[in-house]
């Protein structure tokens, strides 16, 4: 799930010991940013696309502050699940992203 004005989501059916990598493409809401959740697939990591991106992006971790944040939105984060998940689980099940374990990278 990723959360901005609307949420989005994604399923996952992944293995251990491997990366996987999501794109999250923001849009312009009505008051703050919309948020979209693609797979990566397979083809892309290999593809040296993921590394392009990931040579341009600065590693964030989870630390106090985005627990606080996490904690004192929790209500709007749940709010924001239960009205756009319904709608998700309506697409057909070929237009939801989903990632497989085949499109993991190991040792990453």
């Amino acid at each position: 799930m990723v959360v901005g004005e609307n949420a989005d989501f994604m399923s996952a059916n992944v293995e251990a010991d491997k990366t996987y990598y999501v794109e999250v493409t923001p849009r312009m809401g009505a008051w703050k940013a919309r948020f979209g959740i693609r797979a990566i697939h397979r083809a892309e990591v290999e593809g040296g696309r993921v590394d392009k991106w990931l040579a341009g992006c600065k590693w964030v971790s989870k630390n106090a502050d985005s627990e606080r944040w996490a904690s004192e939105n929790a209500n709007s984060i749940e709010a924001k699940r239960a009205k756009y998940l319904p709608a998700w689980y309506e697409k057909a099940e070929s237009d939801r992203p989903r990632l497989e374990p085949d499109d993991g990278r190991s040792g990453s």
